[in-house]
């Protein structure tokens, strides 16, 4: 059952952005930790150090870290974050540390900056302006 969960993130200068996503699984474990599970289709299996480098995860975590109500809301280290290839029936585990997550962080409010500066092309068509998932960072009707 995929989760699908909204952020708050701020940059340095108390910018804010809202960002999104759905998780595709959430087990509460024994302990009371949680396993945050990404499924992969058709995927070339990741080294260890691919999967510890992988923001989608770092953002899941920042997700897990930040929602208040449970299961999320835990620390850093109470989120095991894991990607599952489905073809080969092989998971990859690992977690994120506080210092991980504030990088993380950087990473996609860099991101941001770097789309609101690009100069895409807009169409006009009404399909375009009426349905485009990025309409709130749209520029065609400047």
């Amino acid at each position: 059952m995929e989760e699908p969960f909204t952020i708050p993130l701020n940059d340095k200068k108390g910018k804010g952005l809202r960002i999104g996503g759905k998780i595709d699984r959430v087990d509460v474990l024994p302990d009371g930790t949680i396993e945050i599970i990404d499924y992969k289709t058709g995927a070339t299996i990741p080294t260890q150090k691919e999967v510890d480098d992988n923001l989608q995860l770092s953002f899941y975590a920042l997700a897990a870290t930040n929602i208040p109500h449970k299961p999320f809301g835990k620390k850093p280290e109470q989120v095991k974050l894991s990607l599952y290839f489905l073809d080969q029936q092989e998971k990859i585990s690992t977690v994120r540390s506080a210092d991980e997550l504030r990088k993380a962080t950087e990473e996609i409010i860099g991101i941001r900056e770097e789309i609101e500066k690009s100069d895409f092309k807009c169409s006009d068509h009404i399909f375009c302006q009426n349905n485009c998932e990025y309409s709130l960072l749209c520029r065609a009707s400047e």
